[in-house]
């Protein structure tokens, strides 16, 4: 077993109260007052803390749901390591990838035929060579020379192949004019995968 990133750490807080320790970060999936958190992708329950308190664009909520960006306050009542990028949430089965690059690239590249062909008169590629690897999936891009019209809006907004690394696919957003919330970005995806053990 072991554990899916919850919520990517951009910077640490030191409160007044040493119990306590203020984050500032980005949801990688919902995110409750009450959820216990922990500091090492690790099956021990060692490390472990607890959300008291959520902010959000200077308000207090709740909860934060996937790609928010708030501020957690947490009550921890062991030492934490929080030199990781990454808080972690429950327990998955262990992710075993199943399928090599050049196959997800591969199933990248049909689907973009799909999606672009009509948009193609030559022999322009259908993906960039930009390529991301997160720790459970690969995110392939559109062409950004493949000039894609107005009214094709989904076709535009969702121009990001994710592909597992067991061989499951979703056409999704990119976040590429912003490095931090795209890198989170992939690591959301990537935690997804590894939850759903696809």
């Amino acid at each position: 077993m072991e554990r899916a990133s919850i919520f990517s750490i951009h910077t640490i807080i030191s409160g007044e109260n040493p119990e306590y320790i203020i984050i500032n970060g980005r949801a990688l999936d919902k995110i409750t007052v009450g959820s216990k958190l922990y500091s090492l992708d690790t099956a021990l329950d060692e490390k472990s803390c607890t959300v008291v308190a959520i902010d959000r664009n200077a308000e207090d909520v709740s909860s934060l749901g996937v790609m928010d960006f708030g501020t957690i306050s947490i009550k921890t009542e062991n030492e934490l390591f929080l030199e990781t990028q990454y808080l972690y949430g429950e327990l998955v089965n262990k992710y075993i990838p199943t399928i090599t690059f050049d196959q997800a690239k591969r199933m990248a590249q049909e689907s973009a035929k799909e999606d672009l062909s009509q948009y193609v008169k030559d022999s322009t590629p259908f993906l960039a060579e930009v390529v991301l690897e997160g720790e459970c999936c690969w995110f392939f891009f559109h062409n950004p020379d493949i000039e894609i019209p107005e009214y094709a809006w989904a076709t535009r907004m969702l121009s990001v192949k994710a592909v597992s690394k067991k061989g499951d696919m979703n056409k999704t957003y990119n976040y590429s004019d912003d490095p931090i919330k795209l890198n989170d970005y992939l690591q959301t995806m990537s935690s997804y995968f590894k939850r759903k053990g696809t």
